[in-house]
């Protein structure tokens, strides 16, 4: 069977330093597409068959996710790992938010 195009997304909260201290939205928007390139870089030389669509959003990135996981067969999103004695997962607010309002199945993976 065909496979679809898997959307690559990161997202980066941005710092409220205010003034001019932010940088522009194209530097933002370039640094962080280099950045994404380089995290898929190995992803996509041991795995030459699935077809990546980087984005770089610079929406909210829980309503972004939900956007783009609208026809999804699957969505992966990323967690932090917790440490200290915390027991059970620990979701952020943007995997918590794909899980209560995407309807594909959605995996949520630990990462450091």
């Amino acid at each position: 069977a065909p496979r679809a195009p898997a959307p690559a997304l990161r997202y980066e909260p941005t710092a409220a330093a205010g003034g001019n201290l932010e940088p522009s939205t194209e530097e933002l928007t370039r640094e962080r597409a280099e950045t994404l390139e380089g995290l898929l870089r190995p992803w996509r030389e041991a795995h030459p068959g699935v077809e990546v669509i980087p984005g770089v959003p610079l929406g909210s990135a829980g309503r972004e996710l939900i956007e783009a996981a609208e026809d999804a067969g699957l969505v992966v999103v990323g967690r932090r790992r917790t440490s200290g004695l915390h027991i059970g997962p620990r979701l952020g607010s943007v995997a918590h938010a794909v899980l209560h309002h995407v309807s594909a199945p959605v995996a949520v993976v630990p990462h450091d």
